[in-house]
Formats: C-alpha cells, sequence, structure tokens
C-alpha cells in the first residue's frame, strides 16, 4: 500500500493505470483500496475505481465504476 491514508483504523491506497494496447487502444483505470479495522476480530475491505475502456486483467472491457466490498478476520 502507499497509504494515502495511514490511521490506526483506516488505511487507504490509490492506483492509476495508463494503457497502450494494439487491439484495444489507450486506456486508464484510477482506484481507491482500503481497510478500515472495525474491532479487534473484524474488519472491511472497500474498493472503488474507474477505467476506460479496453482490456485490463480482472476487470470489465466496458468503460465503467468498479466498486468492491468484502470482510477481513484478524487473528490476534
Amino acid at each position: 500500500m502507499n497509504n494515502i491514508i495511514n490511521h490506526e483504523k483506516i488505511k487507504a491506497d490509490a492506483l492509476v493505470e495508463v494503457w497502450q494496447q494494439d487491439v484495444f487502444g489507450k486506456g486508464i483505470s484510477a482506484e481507491l483500496n482500503g481497510r478500515w479495522r472495525m474491532s479487534d476480530v473484524f474488519g472491511l475491505n472497500f474498493h472503488v475505481g474507474y477505467k476506460t475502456g479496453g482490456y485490463l486483467l480482472g476487470k470489465q472491457m466496458k468503460a465503467g465504476l468498479n466498486a468492491g466490498v468484502g470482510i477481513s478476520v484478524y487473528s490476534n
């Protein structure tokens, strides 16, 4: 993580990718990923981003919003 937010309970990073592909042309993707530690045992992972049209591994081909939420379980 590049830690654009680095707090005791919340950590987040940003990612920007730019590409030029023979078949799909030029594109850009911007994302914000983070973790919110809600307690000593549970946390919430989140992801929100946008990409233009084109191929990017694990993402849709068309331009649009990407979002996701997950749960973390910590063992002390």
